[in-house]
């Protein structure tokens, strides 16, 4: 069953850090976190005319001692098939070594800023990701064998606002030193959240796990 985000909220919790929200970041993105940038990366493909789907499978590289990454989303259209193997980071302004967003409504001020935290989680002479938890997303997970035809890419989730211009848009590549993918697709889950409050103050999503949890805790707490 689909439930409503309160666009305007999210941002005030993950980016503007309100004072009513300093302590429980961690807590709520582990009810939360990785279901929402699947429904917001989901909605995303959606908007852009394109069928998209997240396996249940998980992203592994199926060895004992291999990586592993959060998720599998599958896009097609009338032209292409793309298998995507996703990592999703919800650092937000709570997390360490983070930023406060002060004013999203200037542009000026936000562009500055994604530059900045661009610029924190990429390494634009190695041209890999800054932080070792997120380079495991250049290596290749194995592609579930009914989908081996379709075209493996790789895509790094964060909550940050980011962009390596400086631009709102949410979805972005760039070029990448990997033996495996010549290029890394890039979500801020922020950027997105920031366009659709221009048109609508909520969002109707399905967190299935977040679900489940929540429902856990109104049986234990209510």
């Amino acid at each position: 069953m689909s439930k409503k985000l309160n666009l305007r909220e999210l941002l005030n919790f993950f980016d503007c850090k309100v004072s009513s929200s300093i302590g429980h970041a961690s807590a709520i993105n582990g009810v939360i976190g990785e279901d929402l940038g699947v429904a917001l990366l989901l909605k995303y493909f959606s908007d852009q005319k394109l069928n998209a789907i997240a396996l249940d499978e998980p992203c592994t590289q199926k060895t004992k001692k291999g990586k592993r990454l959060d998720k599998w989303i599958v896009v097609t259209d009338a032209y292409s098939k793309i298998i995507y193997q996703v990592e999703i980071k919800n650092w937000n302004a709570h997390s360490f070594n983070s930023e406060t967003v002060l004013d999203h409504s200037n542009e000026k001020y936000m562009r500055e800023y994604r530059l900045r935290r661009w610029r924190k989680q990429f390494d634009s002479e190695l041209k890999i990701p800054s932080q070792t938890e997120c380079q495991k997303v250049l290596l290749p997970m194995q592609v579930p064998t009914p989908l081996r035809d379709h075209e493996h890419r790789t895509l790094l989730c964060f909550w940050d606002a980011l962009h390596d211009e400086g631009k709102s848009d949410a979805m972005f590549e760039v070029s990448v030193n990997s033996d495996h993918f010549e290029n890394l697709t890039v979500f801020s889950m922020s950027n997105y959240v920031s366009e659709l409050l221009k048109q609508s103050a909520v969002l109707e999503v399905e967190l299935a796990d977040a679900a489940a949890r929540i429902n856990w805790l109104n049986k234990l707490y209510s």
